[in-house]
């Protein structure tokens, strides 16, 4: 499963989707990730995105536009909202701050 999300995450993967890979019904999948993982499977699908996306704003001078367009995430509101949560700052102060060490 973590495998296939792996490969497959950067176009949005249905809960559909992952719980027939699986081959769990979704309600089970649901409650078997979050008891295992810790997180929902679209939290854990989020943040594969963005450590791919951190990865990449650190080793490219790539547009952040098309960094996101790369890894999946469509919504640029709610990936600034999640990018600051989870690293404390945007993604081009990061960018900055990496290239002055």
């Amino acid at each position: 499963m973590l495998d296939y999300v792996a490969k497959n995450y950067k176009h949005t993967i249905s809960l559909d989707e992952i719980a027939q890979v699986v081959g769990f019904q979704v309600k089970y999948f649901c409650r078997f990730f979050k008891k295992h993982m810790g997180i929902t499977f679209l939290e854990y699908q989020n943040e594969v995105r963005l450590s791919y996306i951190y990865s990449d704003l650190l080793n490219t001078d790539e547009l952040i536009s098309r960094i996101l367009e790369k890894h999946g995430f469509n919504n640029y509101k709610l990936f600034m909202r999640m990018f600051k949560m989870r690293f404390g700052n945007t993604p081009l102060k990061i960018r900055k701050q990496q290239k002055m060490k």
